[in-house]
């Protein structure tokens, strides 16, 4: 992250402003990133948001072992629960299927592990670069002082 200063013209010439300027690679950060992105990518082919449960269930039947005994229920059966469109879904995945999307939703933890990981190596850049423009800033309004 570079910042990059920048004077308006008119009577305001006295403010400095802040401006973010495309991010300038360095060897180091590519190579830190590069590995990550890769995977952030493959993990995005594969990848499904929500939250896995499983359940047990009273089948309804009276004379089912289920029906007396809840350590007999039926299950336990997986559910994919998720969010869309401002609606809540519960789908159910069939035992051939849960294999998979188990793998899927592992693959959605790393991908917003990755992230969490580079945006929090992203802020700590950007807190470094604020601090060396406020320092500079320091400085400048230090200097135009000593010339007064």
């Amino acid at each position: 992250m570079v910042l990059s200063r920048s004077r308006p013209i008119g009577p305001a010439s006295q403010m400095l402003a802040l401006t973010f300027c495309p991010p300038v690679s360095t060897l180091t950060r590519m190579q830190s990133k590069d590995p990550l992105t890769s995977e952030l990518a493959a993990l995005a082919h594969v990848m499904v948001h929500g939250s896995l449960s499983e359940v047990t269930r009273q089948c309804g039947d009276p004379s089912c072992a289920c029906a007396t005994d809840p350590a007999r229920r039926h299950g336990p059966h997986l559910y994919l629960k998720f969010t869309a469109d401002g609606k809540s879904y519960s789908i159910y995945v069939p035992p051939e299927e849960q294999k998979t999307l188990r793998e899927s939703h592992r693959a959605w933890q790393r991908f917003n592990a990755i992230a969490e990981q580079m945006a929090a190596d992203n802020r700590q850049r950007l807190l470094q670069a604020l601090e060396a423009f406020k320092q500079s800033a320091k400085a400048h309004r230090a200097k135009g002082r000593a010339k007064a």
